[in-house]
C-alpha cells in the first residue's frame, strides 16, 4: 500500500501546478476580453471629452506635432506602431 500511495502523492505537486497555471490563464483571458470590450465601447463613443463627436480641425491643430505623428503611425501600422522600430 505505501508504494501505491507514494505513486499517487508524487503526482499531486505536478497536478496542482498545472491546474493553477490553467486557472490563471482562464482568469487572464476573461479579464482581457472585458478590457477589450470596454476599450471598443469607448472607441465607438468617440474621443474622450468630445461627447462622441470627432475632433474639430481647430482641436486637432492644438495637438502637439509629435503626438500627431504617433497617431498617424498608429493609423498606418495598427497595433505594431507601439513597438519600437530598429
Amino acid at each position: 500500500m505505501p508504494a501505491l500511495t507514494w505513486r499517487v502523492m508524487s503526482q499531486v505537486p505536478r497536478f496542482a501546478v498545472t491546474a493553477g497555471v490553467f486557472l490563471a490563464g482562464v482568469y487572464w483571458i476573461t479579464n482581457r476580453r472585458e478590457e477589450v470590450a470596454e476599450q471598443q465601447a469607448r472607441a465607438r463613443s468617440g474621443p474622450a471629452g468630445t461627447g462622441g463627436r470627432a475632433m474639430t480641425a481647430t482641436a486637432w491643430s492644438e495637438v502637439p506635432a509629435a503626438v500627431r505623428s504617433q497617431v498617424a503611425a498608429a493609423r498606418r501600422w495598427g497595433f505594431w506602431a507601439c513597438w519600437p522600430r530598429p
